[in-house]
């Protein structure tokens, strides 16, 4: 078992909602939503949204520290 938190775990912790991570990352609230569920998504959308979680916790959150976030393999995510 990974020792890496999840979305969903950091998100809680920091009392933040998928409204105010999708406003400040500029994307839609489902992007969030099915970010936080494990969908694939494209690298582009993973980045902006990650970096707004780091801008609204403090903290530096990538693909490398937070489990179940996963990248598209090839074209853009319809």
């Amino acid at each position: 078992m990974s020792d890496k938190p999840t979305f969903l775990q950091i998100r809680v912790a920091n009392n933040l909602s998928l409204e105010a991570i999708a406003e400040k990352a500029n994307v839609p609230i489902e992007d969030v939503y099915y970010l936080e569920a494990g969908v694939p998504y494209p690298q582009e959308v993973i980045d902006k949204i990650l970096g707004a979680l780091s801008e609204l916790t403090g903290e530096h959150y990538t693909m490398n520290n937070v489990e179940s976030i996963y990248a598209l393999e090839g074209g853009p995510h319809e």
